[in-house]
């Protein structure tokens, strides 16, 4: 008879699973699911046993509050991370936590500021055109694939300035291994397996990366505003694996969170015609507010994470219970964009949800798909500038359809994307 082991006396309800692996594996086939069974059974806070350790789970708007804004000092975002993330890539913004970050992330800002993405945004729109032209030359098209290199050439594009052509493609080639091995829960490098082959694809691009450094410190700009140039002029210093770690987290996430929900934002307007041909009346006017409201409904029915995990470093405590030091705790974005109470018929995807005279959505951290708080995304105004520049392209000049009979079904690692990639057929108008 299999054992679950049951939380300590004082902390939280729950269980924390079989020996060993705890609850891992019903997380992460369905983390919504996952949340929802527990919810119902224990309430807004319960304990589980997820990436080795105990954790305890905050849901709603008041547990993404408490963890995002309110008590952060009791919380570690390098200690949130799995053993993959951290052995893979070491160090970067979202790794880091205290004085440390705050200084990496006032030194990356201005790369990531309005006036910095404007100048860049020819170019983000040259790539856009480049890209989606060439669906047209296969009769289908992997939405999944094909977004996650143009977002990679843009996300190139804002973090390492202009690239060499073959180390471009070179990083492009290493960067999908690489990032299957980032929440891998054996880190061992082991042949043939994920994380094996995300420790070679590192290898190459830590090289490709350094050659990129060196051209960059033999012509260094005096006001180059992508982030290797802003990071070498803040600390001429820094060490190249102190700088290869950082550009390896920033093109991750400013890469794969964006190509996740372009591809479901293309797979939703391909089942609501209705909205696409408003979207297309829209584009002849000034106002902007349906296709704001398509990218807000994409984010809450489809966040590109389920939630997020921190470390717990001081022992806090809340709702009545005591959570220890040691501990991980996790809010579930996921879980709190499905609420009921929150969204009328939470299952739908609804633009006009956000809209007179419904106004879903006003309530603080009930849309938590970027994170929340002081350290909300730092790529936001990035990632909604290229979601609007692609959806603009795309409703200007194409048509596109679904491919019938395909699995549309979530998966959530490494980040929520349909199982089959999203396969359309594509024709210009």
């Amino acid at each position: 008879m299999k054992r679950h082991i049951a939380p300590p006396a004082g902390c939280p309800p729950g269980s924390f699973g079989l020996p060993l692996i705890g609850e891992i594996r019903e997380w992460a086939a369905d983390p919504l699911q996952f949340a929802q069974e527990r919810a119902q059974r224990y309430g807004p806070i319960w304990s589980t046993h997820l990436l080795g350790r105990p954790c305890v789970v905050l849901l709603e708007p008041a547990g993404n509050r408490f963890m995002l804004s309110q008590a952060t000092q009791h919380f570690s975002w390098r200690a949130g991370w799995g053993r993959a993330m951290l052995r893979l890539i070491g160090g970067g913004l979202s790794l880091t936590d205290g004085q440390q970050h705050d200084q990496q992330r006032h030194i990356l800002k201005p790369a990531f500021a309005h006036a910095a993405l404007q100048q860049l945004q020819p170019q983000i729109q040259q790539l856009i055109q480049a890209q989606i032209q060439t669906w047209l030359a296969t009769d289908q098209v992997c939405l999944l694939q094909r977004l996650q290199a143009l977002a990679f050439d843009v996300a190139l594009l804002v973090v390492c300035g202009r690239t060499p052509a073959p180390i471009a493609e070179a990083l492009h080639h290493d960067f999908a291994a690489f990032t299957a091995g980032l929440f891998t829960p054996v880190p061992y490098p082991i042949p043939a397996t994920p994380y094996y082959r995300a420790q070679q694809a590192g290898r190459r691009l830590r090289q490709n990366l350094g050659y990129l450094i060196e051209l960059r410190r033999l012509s260094l700009q005096p006001d180059a505003l992508d982030s290797l140039s802003l990071l070498l002029h803040a600390d001429p210093h820094q060490t190249d694996d102190q700088l290869i770690s950082e550009l390896l987290l920033l093109l991750w996430a400013g890469h794969d969170t964006v190509a996740s929900l372009l591809t479901w934002i293309c797979i939703e307007l391909a089942q609501q015609p209705e909205i696409l041909q408003r979207l297309r009346q829209e584009m002849n006017t000034n106002h902007h507010s349906l296709l704001d409201h398509v990218l807000r409904e994409a984010e809450r029915l489809h966040p590109p994470a389920p939630g997020g995990f921190r470390g717990v470093v001081e022992a806090f405590e809340y709702a009545g219970y005591h959570v220890p030091q040691g501990w991980l705790a996790m809010y579930s974005s996921v879980y709190t964009h499905q609420m009921p109470s929150l969204w009328h018929n939470p299952t739908q995807f609804n633009p006009d949800r956000f809209a007179a005279p419904s106004n879903e959505g006003k309530q603080a951290y009930s849309l938590v798909g970027f994170g929340g708080g002081p350290r909300i995304c730092i790529g936001l105004a990035l990632a909604q500038i290229e979601m609007r520049l692609v959806i603009r392209e795309l409703l200007a000049n194409y048509d596109w359809q679904l491919v019938p009979n395909q699995d549309l079904r979530p998966v959530w690692l490494p980040t929520n994307q349909p199982r089959s990639g999203g396969l359309i057929t594509i024709q210009r108008i």
